[in-house]
């Protein structure tokens, strides 16, 4: 008898933690060939990591951004058409514009637009790294909302030819020039 209760006792060792955690969760049925990754589980006393951007405060300058859009190709005149914002260091800010041509329904049709997205951060150098969004519709060549995304690092005061790109539907080519100026 005595035999018995030691046995009972190590067995009730050796399994009471396990027993304390309460059951396990079922497994979910697997599918034929698929093992999935276990999910990993969340650490709710990591803090959340933040951007460089984010973490620290932008100097106390303005950055004037200007963008020019150039059509040209296709037989057809060149047109320029010309955005610019002033920001301060790494704030964002949007300019839109869009046309639209009346009809008898009185639905405006589409006819252009231009929409810019920007960021400015002023690096230690003195260069400026600009994040952009261009939305950029023109008809008949560009019939389709077009939409270019880019971050290059300028130098201030300097164009560069930042993006181009070709109509899918024509030979007019779009050509995206990009100035950012630190105003002092």
């Amino acid at each position: 008898m005595k035999t018995f209760f030691k046995a009972l006792i190590v067995v009730a060792a050796l399994t009471g933690p396990v027993a304390a955690q309460g059951p396990t969760p079922p497994t979910p049925p697997q599918g034929r060939g698929q093992n999935p990754a276990p999910a990993p589980a969340p650490n709710p006393n990591t803090p959340p990591i933040l951007p460089e951007e984010l973490a620290t405060p932008g100097q106390l300058v303005n950055v004037r951004i200007d963008v020019i859009v150039i059509e040209e190709g296709g037989g057809e005149p060149m047109t320029r058409k010309e955005t610019s914002l002033i920001l301060a260091d790494r704030r964002s800010g949007s300019v839109r514009s869009a046309a639209a041509v009346k009809t008898a329904d009185r639905f405006g049709n589409p006819q252009g637009q231009l929409s810019v997205d920007a960021r400015p951060w002023v690096e230690s150098d003195g260069r400026i790294r600009t994040q952009v969004t261009l939305d950029y519709m023109s008809q008949p060549y560009f019939s389709s909302w077009g939409r270019l995304k880019f971050e290059p690092l300028l130098e201030s005061g300097r164009a560069l030819v930042a993006a181009q790109t070709s109509s899918a539907i024509s030979d007019r080519r779009v050509r995206v020039e990009l100035t950012a100026t630190i105003l002092k």
